[in-house]
């Protein structure tokens, strides 16, 4: 689509739409919402492993091709998230050979965007990519929790090749873990806990937003910036959630989950947007306003 408003990219693309629930991430997925009931098309199942998975229109191909000519005239990089509504790295036979190598062509022949492949399924990209490392491909997987599922898929990420001057990176959103349970979460987040993040770039971090949304902890989210500051992992801010804690305490439920205002002062520090050094884009400016003092922070 045209300008995103998944604030860490500047387009998403999706070449097919439908995905496999895998993980509590998925529990109360966005995209599955968004498809079935903001746009009512639930007529062809699209989600689970027996659901279909359509190849999206042919204009819709159209746009990198445009996004990738409107960069190299502005001079800059554009982040490009794939995909919002589905998961390059499923296994599925409903997902054709020819759309993914149809999709790589793309990369290939769009160098001023940068392809940001987010999956949770990170053990699957040697399957699907080329084996010699896409210049313009970052790879990703989400872990938001601190069941052995969401470790694995970071340790799988680890493993993984990427071209020089691309990243790994790990989307932490929605984050789900409580910094008060140190003996079952995500040891990023544990009070004593550690994770090597050695060979991640980049982290994106950020509470869960829906009527449904489970409660997302400010001071867990301010553990996982300390984390990255420790082991130099760039931490980008994404959004508070509708129904944000700080440890055991209720702060509010939000209606503007993009207003940082609700961050408590202690915890400014992680109001940051950051990106892997190296990529010229257009600057992103983290404002807290509202009930808060003014001030910004710039990526």
């Amino acid at each position: 689509m045209e300008d995103t408003k998944i604030n860490w990219a500047r387009h998403t693309f999706n070449a097919w739409k439908g995905c496999t629930r895998v993980d509590h991430e998925c529990t109360f997925c966005y995209a599955e919402n968004l498809i079935d009931q903001r746009y009512g098309a639930n007529l062809l199942p699209i989600w689970g492993q027996n659901g279909e998975r359509p190849k999206t229109i042919d204009a819709n191909w159209k746009h990198p091709y445009r996004w990738n000519k409107e960069a190299q005239e502005a001079g800059e990089t554009r982040f490009v998230f794939c995909g919002s509504l589905m998961d390059f790295a499923e296994d599925n036979p409903k997902i054709k050979p020819e759309w993914r190598e149809q999709l790589i062509e793309m990369i290939r022949n769009t160098p001023n965007l940068t392809w940001l492949l987010l999956s949770k399924r990170p053990e699957n990209f040697p399957k699907y990519l080329p084996a010699k490392p896409l210049p313009n491909v970052w790879l990703g997987t989400s872990a938001g929790h601190g069941n052995e599922s969401a470790l694995g898929r970071i340790k799988a990420l680890q493993g993984l090749p990427v071209a020089k001057g691309c990243h790994r990176f790990i989307s932490a959103e929605p984050l789900l873990e409580k910094a008060s349970a140190p003996g079952r979460i995500l040891p990023l987040v544990a009070k004593n806990g550690t994770l090597d993040l050695s060979g991640i770039s980049w982290l994106i971090c950020g509470g869960e937003s829906g009527s449904a949304a489970r409660p997302f902890d400010i001071a867990a989210a301010y553990r996982v910036f300390e984390q990255c500051r420790a082991q130099g992992v760039k931490f980008w801010f994404k959004q508070v959630g509708d129904f944000t804690m700080d440890s055991e305490t209720f702060i509010e439920t939000h209606k503007d989950i993009h207003n940082l205002s609700y961050v408590p002062q202690k915890y400014r520090k992680m109001i940051v947007r950051e990106r892997p050094a190296g990529v010229k884009v257009r600057k992103c400016v983290t404002k807290i306003h509202s009930k808060a003092k003014k001030g910004a922070v710039a990526a």
